[in-house]
């Protein structure tokens, strides 16, 4: 019965102290990957200095991180040496290098666009219970 204690102690101090051997091993590790990453915040405006709702802000060549807020603000973690691309339909893209310890200020230049043309596509039938849009009939005089 000793014999099995003893063992069962042994064991145990064993686990214990590949854990903390393990944890020891990783912590440096974790601490340089940490190092290369950092928090850039920002705002983002129009040439009017309106905030810029719904700008989306990627890493450039990467998948979008976020979306600009309600006040054009925005928080990103990225590498260091990172370029971000700031885009949305009213605004020309916009390139942005990341400065360690500098927050993106930002002011787009607006897309001078217009739409040439309105398409109206409307299929099958349904009766006005059915709806929960505005419905208009048109009718055609010659």
């Amino acid at each position: 019965m000793r014999q099995i204690k003893s063992e069962f102690q042994h064991l145990k101090l064993k686990r214990i102290v590949g854990v903390l051997l393990s944890v020891f091993l990783l912590l440096p590790f974790n601490l340089l990957l940490a190092q290369n990453v950092q928090e850039v915040k920002g705002t983002v405006t129009d040439s009017k200095g309106s905030p810029a709702v719904g700008v989306t802000v990627a890493v450039k060549g990467g998948s979008p991180l976020t979306v600009t807020n309600d006040a054009g603000a925005f928080t990103v973690r990225v590498p260091q040496n990172t370029t971000l691309t700031f885009s949305s339909v009213n605004f020309e893209p916009t390139e942005w290098k990341v400065v360690p310890g500098q927050s993106a200020n930002l002011t787009l230049k607006e897309r001078l666009t217009q739409l040439n043309d309105v398409v109206v596509v409307g299929y099958g039938r349904s009766s006005r219970k059915n709806l929960s849009m505005p419905l208009v009939r048109l009718k055609q005089k010659i």
